[in-house]
């Protein structure tokens, strides 16, 4: 298992929200980026919200550019998707839309997440 993680961009999102207790608070964020699997682990990688720049995930979303880390986007025969397992905090890698990604295969993934910015306080 093994991974780089390049952060795009981290914006504010106006108005704040509501944290998952569903206490309003004022440092909603959106991420976005780039996770360059170097040496995927079968079963999944760990994915943390902090890893991301986050205190929590409250949506994420994922798209695969590359599942062989040579290409600029997926070959016909290995599209796929990629999901996250919230219990576990793993992105779970899916090649051909049956079967699980192999730990001999790398992946590039772009993500974008919503959640509590985790340098920000809590503006009540």
């Amino acid at each position: 298992m093994a991974y780089n993680i390049t952060t795009t961009f981290k914006s504010p999102l106006a108005s704040g929200g509501l944290a998952q207790s569903g206490v309003a608070v004022n440092n909603k964020v959106m991420v976005a980026g780039r996770i360059n699997v170097t040496s995927y682990a079968t079963g999944g990688e760990v994915i943390r919200p902090c890893d991301i720049g986050l205190e929590n995930i409250d949506e994420i979303f994922f798209n695969a550019e590359s599942f062989n880390n040579a290409a600029t986007v997926p070959a016909a025969a290995t599209i796929g998707v990629v999901g996250y397992d919230r219990t576990l905090s793993k992105m779970v890698v899916n090649t051909t839309g049956t079967t699980e990604n192999s730990n001999t295969q790398d992946a590039v993934i772009r993500f974008m997440a919503i959640g509590d910015d985790a340098a920000a306080p809590d503006l009540l």
